[in-house]
């Protein structure tokens, strides 16, 4: 799979904290909304989880472009060329973002929206704790020059 060539080690490191944000945020919200009901009434737990889902995956997705997009970005002699090809990704992720948030708006009883705006945000999220990692070990981060 092209996507998942030549991946660096920090976006392996993003990738499993996705996952681990979503079985974590999945826990989370579907105790409060079993248990707690009156906090946010408005979402059932199998919506919540698709939702949930459907976010972090996009995130997924949406970091897996990012690392393709600076890797391709670095590898462009002009400069124009590469600001114009960092801008159409950008508005491609964009896009994106707008069809599955879409999508939650003409099924909401399939997609919980709170659950994609958490799932959605999980890469914001991500990005803080992958960074505060690196920070803590920045030799096991160091590329081998793959």
């Amino acid at each position: 799979m092209k996507l998942l060539s030549g991946i660096s080690k920090t976006a392996v490191l993003m990738l499993v904290i996705i996952s681990i944000l979503f079985f974590l945020f999945c826990v989370a919200g579907l105790l409060v909304i079993i248990n707690v009901p009156a906090v946010y009434a408005y979402e059932k737990p199998l919506p919540y989880c698709v939702g949930l889902f459907s976010g972090c995956l996009l995130s997924a997705v949406k970091l897996l472009f990012i690392h393709n997009s600076l890797a391709k970005v670095m590898d462009l002699q002009d400069d124009d060329k590469a600001k114009s090809y960092a801008s159409l990704q950008a508005i491609l992720r964009h896009v994106g973002t707008i069809a599955v948030m879409l999508c939650a708006v003409f099924f909401p009883k399939l997609f919980g929206v709170f659950g994609l705006v958490i799932g959605i945000l999980t890469l914001r999220l991500t990005a803080f704790i992958a960074g505060r990692m690196i920070d803590r070990h920045p030799d096991s981060f160091i590329e081998d020059g793959n």
